[in-house]
């Protein structure tokens, strides 16, 4: 682990790359805007021609973060799935970003493989050196076991973590500089780089992902649809996934007749409803380079770093809303999409259930087989833009999975209906919620709870009492408390005024020894008198506390 030092330096030294790539590629008056000119070479600083605004666009963006490498690629590919934090056209052309890079030394994999499986190399009977793929974060390589299992392995490239981890901590100086120096800023970039740091510590870490490919690989399994790699638990890491070999030929390559292009765009449609509505697990990013074609136009899915889950309580939320939108409830609407969104300050709500009329009101009245939940998807997230709403991650990797798959669905077969092989699955999930066995099985969930809370009550209102007791206690010390700091006070007035009065008299008698002797005698009297009195109450004081 570096120390903090260290990494001030080398946050330090790629801040001033990241300059340099932004002031050649033309954003220089955000570096000027930004107060951050002084990290320039003095060669740059002159050139106050590449200082002007220029206006930026998707496109140029887009260029920059690709020239800036990995992480920022990380961080365009993740704004790509969340429209609810950028605007509309920059998620759209943020999908376009290739996480390609050159891949690091065979040798280097090799080494860091057998360190992570060490006292598990027996198993291996060899590693190929040359990567099968590279990306920003790891590469994969065909691992061959003893017992003649051919594996795909990837691997972390070395310190990436560190590199990563400098990227983000300049990402999180850039973007409380953009709050600071941009009073309107359609954007919340805080926010961005909390949810990209969140996002990159879950893909660093392959446990994580070896989990979401076991749990599919499960519900596969049974499938003649897809294929999902097992996952070799005993030779994975934090850092190395090993998977099973799929040898196949990647859907963006393959050449395939009509008659295959309307099967598999069917077939795909449906494992990936399947995986969303039936096993409530899903290949977030299903494009044609994570898809494979095996033999008998079977498919099979890679690269599952991005996997989404449609946990209940969001299957619920969904089947309301679109129930509430048949029977053009805009009330029901509203309280769905609140449920669903994090409400970021006070919503407006008249104009929110205005909004929603707009947006949604041609499909009241309508049967379910009439709604295109693609368009439902697209403007409930423009909806949440415009509220301030942030929606829960795994809607939008639900949108995002969707979109993908009818862009890649139209692409195989422009006149394939993909909203008619969603419906089924649709009503079922809408049906769901009012079918006997969901209501028993919420009975039983709500019973379960009823149950527990009965158990738990004597322990509880126990625990209450004692703590009611122990409040009462500290109440009552606390007043006691304030009653002797009651007493105190009183009593450091009376000596201050008591002082006040003696000093008073004491100058008042010094001012008239000479014209009025007899009053300045009587006046040096009074103050010894009460100066006499101010010891024996001090005195009288001192004995209390001596025997508190």
């Amino acid at each position: 682990m570096p120390s903090r030092l260290s990494q001030d330096v080398k946050d330090i030294k790629r801040l001033e790359e990241i300059l340099r790539i932004l002031f050649s590629s033309g954003f220089g008056y955000l570096i000027d805007r930004l107060k951050l000119i002084h990290f320039l070479p003095l060669r740059h600083r002159v050139q106050r021609a590449k200082f002007r605004q220029r206006e930026p666009n998707p496109a140029r963006v887009r260029k920059l973060f690709e020239e800036l490498g990995g992480t920022f690629i990380k961080l365009g590919q993740l704004l790509s799935l969340r429209p609810d934090l950028i605007p509309q056209e920059y998620s759209t052309e943020f999908a376009k970003l290739q996480d390609s890079v050159p891949a690091f030394s065979g040798e280097a994999a090799q080494e860091l493989f057998f360190e992570q499986v060490k006292g598990k190399r027996k198993k291996i009977s060899s590693f190929t050196k040359k990567p099968i793929a590279a990306a920003s974060i790891g590469q994969v390589h065909e691992v061959l076991l003893a017992s003649g299992e051919r594996l795909a392995v990837k691997i972390q490239r070395p310190h990436i973590q560190e590199t990563i981890q400098t990227d983000i901590d300049i990402l999180h100086k850039l973007a409380e500089l953009l709050e600071s120096h941009y009073e309107r800023i359609i954007i919340d970039p805080v926010a961005i780089v909390q949810e990209f740091e969140r996002y990159t510590k879950k893909e660093l870490d392959y446990i994580i992902e070896a989990k979401n490919i076991a749990a599919m690989h499960a519900h596969a399994q049974a499938s003649h649809l897809i294929k999902v790699p097992q996952v070799y638990p005993e030779l994975s890491t934090s850092s190395v996934l090993a998977m099973e070999f799929v040898s196949g030929t990647p859907l963006s390559r393959a050449q395939l007749s009509r008659q295959d292009r309307e099967q598999i765009a069917r077939r795909l449609s449906h494992a990936i409803f399947h995986q969303v509505f039936v096993d409530g697990i899903f290949h977030a990013d299903p494009h044609p380079g994570n898809i494979f074609l095996l033999p008998h136009r079977r498919i099979a899915m890679l690269d599952f770093g991005i996997v989404g889950r449609l946990p209940t309580e969001l299957r619920e939320q969904l089947s309301q809303l679109f129930i509430s939108l048949i029977a053009g409830n805009i009330d029901g609407i509203t309280e769905s999409i609140l449920a669903l969104g994090v409400v970021q300050g006070e919503p407006n709500m008249a104009q929110l259930k205005e909004d929603i009329h707009d947006a949604l009101s041609p499909y009241y009245g309508a049967h379910l087989e009439q709604v295109n939940p693609l368009e439902v998807f697209t403007k409930l997230i423009t909806l949440a833009k415009q509220h301030h709403l942030l929606l829960p991650t795994n809607f939008l990797l639900l949108a995002k999975c969707v979109v993908t798959v009818e862009s890649v669905c139209a692409s195989l077969d422009p006149h394939y209906d993909i909203v008619a092989t969603a419906r089924p699955f649709l009503r079922g999930m809408v049906h769901e919620k009012h079918s006997p066995k969901q209501a028993f099985r919420q009975l039983v969930y709500h019973t379960s709870r009823f149950k527990n809370f009965l158990l738990r009550l004597p322990d509880q209102s126990t625990e209450f009492a004692y703590r009611m007791r122990h409040a009462d206690q500290k109440i009552s010390n606390l007043d006691t408390d304030v009653r002797n700091l009651t007493v105190e006070m009183d009593k450091s007035t009376n000596r201050i005024v008591l002082g006040v009065t003696m000093a008073a008299l004491i100058v008042a008698s010094a001012l008239m020894v000479n014209t009025y002797r007899t009053f300045s005698i009587i006046g040096f009297s009074i103050a010894f008198l009460l100066f006499f009195y101010f010891l024996l109450l001090t005195t009288h004081e001192k004995q209390e506390v001596k025997y508190l």
